[in-house]
């Protein structure tokens, strides 16, 4: 005997009660379409967005390291054990 879980949205014209949500084969269910999320143009751009949630010292250390070479995510992690948030 096999048990299907309930659905939650199906298409179907018709309503079901429950008891016959479990006796139906497998439907077809509609997913929720994501957002694409907005990729930053540029560093400038993603830098200025951080900044609102971080500390003048913490922007400071990450562009003194940026500059060198570090990527924006270990830049972060750098920043954020050394200054804080």
């Amino acid at each position: 005997m096999i048990l299907f879980k309930p659905v939650l949205r199906v298409e179907r014209k018709t309503k079901l009660k429950m008891k016959d949500v479990f006796e139906l084969p497998a439907m077809k269910v509609k997913k929720k379409k994501k957002k694409p999320k907005k990729k930053k143009d540029t560093l400038k751009e993603k830098l200025k967005e951080h900044a609102k949630h971080h500390s003048k010292k913490h922007m400071a250390e990450m562009k003194k390291d940026m500059a060198k070479g570090m990527s924006f995510k270990d830049a972060h992690y750098k920043a954020k054990k050394k200054v804080g948030k």
